[in-house]
């Protein structure tokens, strides 16, 4: 049977179910139901959830399977503990997996949530050598794409892309503040299919903080790729700074005989 839970009195009152006999195991009903509630907004950042032996005992269930569930959603990264005040919702990050290829703008609208790809300049510069390098060689006249992504108002991600300006320079006029692959696409016949990531640590600049919400040099992820279209050409550049607080990557690793890891590094100038 199913024992109903609304939350004690200083809380925002929810309902919780779990079903005893339910073959799925309790600390999993509990997790997925403070996890839906995390999702659908019922739950918000910074709110302080119900103690643990209090939610265990309106349950009527052994304390048992509400800690197993706190702790693999703190895990997760949903919950954060705090010695002497309490267990509290995080505020929730993007999930990028690397090893998919996708626009940014489908990662943000997958999330279910208010976000925007904000143009903050697209000209035609002299792009430095590494990147022209990168691309084949090209000429170093490049479109440079400059755009802020949010997610519920705030920023996530400062996005830079360079792509051949011969090619590529009349995007520069156009709205660009949606899936640029998808402009590839229908605009060039160019479809984006395969990248080489490479994520580190970057510092960021005195503009680029300002548009990210940080202190100047901060710390921040750097994922620099060099993405080839359907003919193995190499196309674009790009170089994305993700907010720390409000991003973390997935990476599915498959162990073969044939793999090949390798750690790069230190970075020579």
């Amino acid at each position: 049977m199913e024992s109903p839970v609304t939350i004690a009195s200083g809380f925002r009152p929810l309902e919780i179910t779990v079903d005893r006999d339910s073959p799925t195991p309790l600390y999993h009903q509990v997790a997925a139901a403070i996890k839906e509630q995390i999702h659908d907004g019922r739950l918000a950042a910074g709110e302080r959830i119900q103690q643990e032996r209090d939610l265990a005992k309106t349950l009527g269930v052994s304390l048992a399977p509400v800690r197993q569930a706190i702790l693999a959603l703190v895990a997760e990264g949903y919950l954060a503990r705090s010695r002497g005040r309490g267990t509290f919702v995080c505020e929730q990050k993007v999930d990028e997996q690397l090893s998919s290829l996708s626009s940014f703008s489908d990662l943000l609208r997958e999330t279910g949530r208010p976000w925007s790809l904000s143009v903050l300049g697209a000209s035609v510069v002299e792009a430095e050598e590494n990147v022209t390098d990168a691309l084949g060689g090209l000429p170093r006249g490049m479109l440079h794409v400059r755009r802020l992504a949010t997610l519920d108002g705030e920023p996530i991600a400062l996005l830079n892309a360079y792509l051949d300006a011969g090619r590529f320079g009349a995007l520069a006029g156009t709205d660009l503040s949606g899936s640029l692959y998808q402009r590839l696409s229908q605009d060039f016949g160019v479809e984006m299919v395969s990248a080489r990531n490479l994520v580190g640590a970057a510092e960021l600049t005195a503009p680029d903080s300002v548009v990210l919400g940080l202190p100047r040099r901060s710390m921040v992820l750097e994922v620099v790729a060099v993405t080839a279209d359907q003919n193995g050409v190499p196309t674009e550049y790009s170089r994305v700074l993700y907010h720390p607080s409000r991003f973390r990557f997935q990476i599915d690793s498959h162990r073969r005989d044939d793999s090949v890891v390798r750690l790069i590094g230190p970075v020579e100038d």
